[in-house]
């Protein structure tokens, strides 16, 4: 037990940990001969001064060289006594050398004939990765070279592997062994368990109901999940109540592969100063050139506002019949029969989202988070008059000045006017004509400008084919 120290039991919030690391065991310095000698040598030609130094550096007091001159003087002075036994042969250097040459003359017969061997094995049985009948054949001539060369060499010049061979010398047998579980319950008492589960009594219940009426009785069978078990394996177990099935919707996919060919509207919420109140911004948006066509205000969500909208900003963009697909979710005026008695007139074909999936409109929930996340959007609005000084400015900016990353840094309005290739082209230039400026900054690599997407997809195929000369695409 280590007791703390008096700061710690004073109070202190410092905490005494006893050490795990195990002390070695203390030792003094030790001087061998050498450095003896070295010591007494260099002290022999250092004046007091730098004999000093040369004490204090090496960490050594004077009666440490007194000591050490007075051992190596007599260590110098005694007489070396002859070594006793037999004198040594003069010619024992060469029997070891002819000893040695023997060895390795040995060595290297015993190689030439592991080589011949090896060279003499059929070339048809040397296979790494070859065919049923090559390894058959391999395996056949192994024996009889491993007896020669070793196994490791064998395998190896005849691209085997060692694994191989110990298993086909001593295949392992696999036996399954089927474990009982030792609570299992046996046959009879299954069949009661099955006979109380199917009785007239208890057919409509569930297994917890039954579990706790016969636990009432003072009975007891097995436990509930035994009861599904037992049921599952005679295929008893499904749902009976008559519940609801909700119809599957079909996945929208959807495709846009130039302007006004796809459209996508939806409708937002803006908070007003007033609980409880807000005003509702319906807006239109071409998917393939992110161009807001058409957006309105007002203070309540209806089907003929919105009728209304898609009306005009159909006539005002002179879509042709027959070519444009209105894309929405399934609220109340997207799927009103005033909206789609227009769009029948108009050659419009509608499309809706799937219930609860937002991702199946992502290009107007994406506008919607760049319109409210912009950095002086209000927290609420006084009113239409107010949403409108503020809605009207930000969708200028939104088509005519804003570079779009979906989009190839382009401005909305010029995709979807047809200006796209002639700005790529412009952009080109700039790049090429600052690689022919500094071509090094570029590693050698004419830089090219970002493209605008040829296809625009709302839910793509499941496979669409890839293929490097692909055109560019995007996908939501």
């Amino acid at each position: 037990m280590i007791s703390p120290s008096p700061s710690t039991a004073a109070g202190s919030s410092t905490t005494v940990h006893a050490s795990t690391e195990v002390p070695g065991k203390a030792t003094r310095r030790r001087f061998t001969l050498g450095y003896k000698r070295k010591i007494v040598a260099l002290a022999a030609g250092l004046p007091d001064g730098e004999l000093g130094a040369m004490l204090r550096r090496e960490g050594l007091y004077s009666s440490h060289l007194t000591h050490w001159r007075r051992q190596v003087a007599a260590l110098d002075a005694q007489t070396p006594e002859p070594k006793r036994g037999r004198k040594p042969d003069p010619s024992r250097p060469e029997k070891l050398r002819i000893n040695q040459l023997e060895r390795d003359l040995a060595r290297a017969q015993k190689r030439l004939v592991q080589a011949e061997a090896i060279i003499d094995a059929p070339k048809k049985t040397v296979c790494i990765a070859g065919t049923a009948e090559q390894r058959g054949a391999a395996m056949s001539a192994l024996p009889a070279l491993s007896a020669m060369v070793g196994v490791v060499r064998a395998c190896t010049s005849l691209g085997l592997s060692r694994a191989t061979l110990h298993r086909q010398r001593s295949p392992k047998v696999r036996t399954t062994v089927t474990r009982t579980p030792p609570l299992k319950l046996d046959a009879a008492e299954q069949a009661a368990v099955l006979g109380e589960l199917m009785s007239p009594r208890f057919v409509d219940r569930a297994p917890q109901q039954i579990y706790a009426v016969l636990l009432d009785e003072w009975r007891y069978l097995c436990s509930v999940r035994t009861m599904y078990r037992l049921l599952a394996a005679q295929k008893a177990v499904r749902e009976r109540r008559e519940q609801r099935v909700h119809p599957v919707y079909a996945r929208p996919e959807l495709l846009a592969e130039a302007p006004n060919q796809l459209w996508s509207w939806d409708i937002t919420k803006l908070k007003t100063t007033v609980k409880w109140t807000y005003v509702y911004l319906y807006v239109v948006l071409d998917v393939y050139s992110r161009y807001v066509v058409g957006w309105l205000l007002s203070t309540r969500e209806s089907a003929a506002l919105a009728r209304e909208l898609v009306e005009q900003t159909a006539l005002r963009e002179a879509v042709p019949k027959d070519q444009l697909t209105l894309h929405a979710d399934r609220g109340a005026p997207m799927r009103s029969k005033t909206l789609a008695e227009l769009l029948v007139d108009l050659g419009i074909e509608a499309s809706f989202s799937r219930p609860q999936q937002s991702n199946d409109n992502p290009y107007s929930e994406s506008l919607f988070k760049t319109t409210k996340y912009v950095p002086d959007f209000p927290a609420c609005f006084a009113g239409n008059d107010h949403a409108r000084d503020v809605i009207t400015p930000f969708f200028e900016h939104y088509n005519h000045h804003h570079r779009h990353t979906g989009i190839g840094l382009m401005t909305p309005a010029a995709v979807h006017h047809g200006h796209a290739p002639r700005i790529t082209a412009e952009r080109a230039l700039t790049l090429i004509a600052a690689f022919d400026r500094h071509p090094h900054r570029f590693k050698g690599c004419v830089p090219q400008p970002p493209r605008v997407p040829a296809k625009v997809y709302i839910n793509p195929p499941r496979e669409i084919p890839a293929s490097s000369s692909a055109p560019v695409t995007e996908t939501h």
